[in-house]
């Protein structure tokens, strides 16, 4: 039956497509905020505000929605988050003032990075899957560079054929219809339609902390672990510095008076780079050594800010910094997708999910502004990229203290 599991890797597909729409927001906010510059001409750093007000969203709404996502419908929780970004991107073309643009990203693509992006669908894939997770969760997270690649694009596109506001009012609705026809199709369990994890003919049983004991683990517990803070520290170190460089690199570029039409090419780089990283993660993580693949990752980073320190010398090294950041960058996200069912079970994967989000909050908020206040300052970003390289240097020497194995709940079934 397992060979057969085509309801599974529907919802697999699914997640992609919602991943890709769901996820790029801080991408094309790259492209956006050529015109909004040119419009309401704010510093940099206040350019980049939106990004951190959507941080504090998530922060804030990341501990009460995880919990709510592993027990009620998912169908229904995007279907609000798709509504939320549509109208999102059609207030945004109302705005007439800058402060209005950090309103709309705080109210309409704030919950909805939640609802339609990565939190929600690790959920839905994490309960389709258990012992094929890893290749599951890479494929599914290849839409977060999919849509990276694509509405960039599109963005850009729709900026050079219409006025920036009209091209926001035919984003949203292209938004509108991918999103729906994916909700309709969805289906928020396996049991929902008489099925188990995998395709298998009963319940799976794994050494990992899939079995359902671990729904018993409590935030006290979750937050008592070394392990959540070590990897809460990675992805904090790693995430903001992708998150910082994505939402600058187009005024980092024009800076270097690379042409508006290379400067897209530099996300599509980015994200061409995070689809093979993510497929390469689908062939190899159920049988890889977890620490090995975040080592990795940390390493590959470092050259990326090597790269982009020398910026100033144009196209190539930019492009190779957003190449190398795209692809171990995003090798890291179906990995937190892989390890958090892994280490803390699935049935608490949105509580877990949640309670990261909430400890990333301090780095996602800062990055973007931060890059954009070391460029008011110096003229440059070499500052930042060098801080980061040090830090994320840093990170490689918690690694071994990091577990990858179950965390037992220390209350029995029921005990509440």
């Amino acid at each position: 039956m397992a060979g057969k599991f085509t309801l599974g890797w529907r919802q697999v597909w699914l997640a992609l497509v919602l991943l890709s729409v769901g996820s790029m927001v801080t991408v094309t906010f790259g492209i956006l905020s050529v015109p909004l510059l040119t419009e309401f001409g704010p510093s940099r750093m206040t350019l980049m505000l939106p990004m951190s007000v959507i941080a504090v969203i998530m922060a804030l709404l990341g501990p009460v929605l995880g919990p709510l996502m592993d027990r009620f419908s998912l169908r229904l929780t995007v279907a609000v988050g798709g509504v939320l970004l549509s109208a999102g991107y059609v207030a945004l073309s109302y705005v007439t003032e800058f402060w209005q643009v950090m309103v709309v990203y705080g109210l309409f693509m704030g919950p909805s990075q939640l609802t339609v992006g990565n939190m929600a669908m690790t959920v839905l894939v994490a309960r389709w899957f258990s012992g094929m997770r890893g290749r599951a969760m890479g494929i599914a997270l290849t839409g977060v560079s999919v849509g990276g690649f694509v509405f960039p694009l599109l963005a850009q596109f729709l900026l050079d054929t219409f006025d920036w506001r009209t091209a926001l009012r035919v984003f949203a609705g292209i938004l509108a219809l991918i999103v729906f026809p994916c909700v309709l199709m969805m289906i928020d369990r396996p049991s929902d339609v008489g099925l188990h994890p995998d395709g298998a003919d009963e319940e799976p049983e794994h050494a990992d902390a899939d079995a359902l004991a671990a729904a018993g683990l409590t935030n006290r517990q979750i937050l008592s672990d070394p392990t959540f803070w070590i990897f809460a520290l990675i992805l904090s170190v790693v995430f903001s510095a992708m998150r910082g460089v994505i939402t600058n690199i187009a005024p980092m570029a024009t800076d270097e008076g690379i042409d508006a039409t290379y400067v897209a090419y530099l996300f599509s780089i980015y994200s061409i780079a995070g689809v093979v990283a993510k497929l390469g993660y689908a062939a190899i993580a159920d049988r890889a050594d977890p620490r090995k693949l975040l080592l990795m990752t940390l390493l590959g980073t470092c050259a990326a800010y090597g790269c982009l320190i020398f910026a100033e010398r144009g196209f190539v090294l930019i492009a190779c910094g957003a190449l190398m950041l795209g692809f171990f960058g995003g090798a890291l996200l179906p990995t937190q997708g892989y390890l958090v069912p892994r280490v803390f079970g699935r049935g608490v994967v949105g509580r877990v999910s949640g309670l990261l989000g909430l400890a990333l909050f301090v780095f996602n908020f800062a990055s973007p502004p931060l890059f954009g206040l070391i460029h008011d300052i110096s003229g440059e970003y070499d500052a930042v990229f060098i801080t980061y390289l040090a830090m994320t240097l840093g990170t490689m020497l918690l690694l071994p203290r990091m577990r990858v194995d179950p965390l037992e709940p220390a209350v029995p079934i029921g005990a509440g």
